[in-house]
């Protein structure tokens, strides 16, 4: 998050109860959103534990890309969806606990 700048569009991120975020653009222009679940969650309760997260910018139409880099693991690049409010919307695993969500257009 070098060199990162504050997104100040008007209501960019919606996140899961239990969640807390912030919403940046990188110094390569991507949207990168560090997450962090605040609440513990009940071991082997997946349903309960997964997460939708909502994001929108000024920008965001082109979206080609969302991955997740997490500590220790591999990134992945996960599926993503708009809403009729213009929102990108993506689910978090169950097993999510800190990270980092970074959007390419």
């Amino acid at each position: 998050l070098y060199r990162r700048r504050w997104i100040f569009d008007a209501d960019p991120l919606h996140t899961a109860p239990g969640f807390k975020a912030n919403i940046y653009r990188s110094e390569r222009g991507t949207v990168c959103i560090p997450v962090i679940r605040d609440m513990t969650r009940i071991p082997n309760r997946k349903n309960a534990s997964e997460s939708k997260l909502e994001v929108r910018t000024s920008d965001i139409e082109n979206l080609k890309k969302l991955t997740v880099w997490e500590v220790g693991k591999e990134p992945v690049e996960l599926p993503f969806e708009r809403n009729e409010k213009g929102y990108i919307t993506f689910t978090l695993n169950a097993d999510f606990t800190v990270g980092l969500v970074e959007l390419e257009s």
